[in-house]
Parts: structure tokens; C-alpha cells; sequence
């Protein structure tokens, strides 16, 4: 999600509808760099809450942050812990 600035109604209905299908086989929706306009549409259409907070990663500075913490949890979901390793170089400064 780190390049979606804005959702609309029917975006939120089709993650709505996924995370459904999701549950009802078992499984988890992880969505990770989120930022605050879309986390605000989340929280205030319910999505946030049936998601889980745990299954929603904030974008954060270093852009493979979210990523390296949405993978972690899938990790625990799935019992597995094998070596993970995210690398972020900074971008160069302009000027």
C-alpha cells in the first residue's frame, strides 16, 4: 500500500471482500506500508478493526521497514522462522 494515497468506497469494499474470502480459508491479510490518509479510511469504515491492528503496518521512513514487519508476522503466523534480511539503501540527496 505505500504508493496508495487515497482509497474510495470501492476500494474499501473489495479489501472488505478479500479479507472475507481470506478468513474463510484460513487465512490473514497483512498490509503493510500504510499511510495516514488510507490507515484514516480503514479506521473509519470498520476495515482497521476487522483486519487487526497487528495485520496493519504504518509506512515508516525507511521504506522496507513495513515489509521487514508484515513478513515477521507472517512468520509467526505460520510457525516458520527462517533468516530474514530487508536491505534499504537512502536515496542520494538531491542538489
Amino acid at each position: 500500500m505505500k504508493n496508495a494515497r487515497h482509497l474510495d468506497a470501492t476500494t474499501v469494499m473489495a479489501l472488505g471482500q478479500l479479507l472475507d474470502y481470506l478468513h474463510s480459508q484460513g487465512r490473514h491479510l497483512l498490509i503493510s506500508g500504510v499511510h495516514g490518509d488510507v490507515a484514516a479510511v480503514l479506521k473509519r469504515s470498520g476495515l482497521a478493526d476487522q483486519i487487526g491492528a497487528e495485520n496493519l503496518f504504518p509506512a515508516e521512513e525507511n521504506l522496507t521497514l513495513a515489509t521487514k514487519k508484515a513478513l515477521q508476522r507472517a512468520q509467526a503466523l505460520i510457525g516458520v522462522k527462517p533468516e530474514l534480511r530487508v536491505f534499504y539503501q537512502q536515496p542520494a540527496a538531491s542538489g
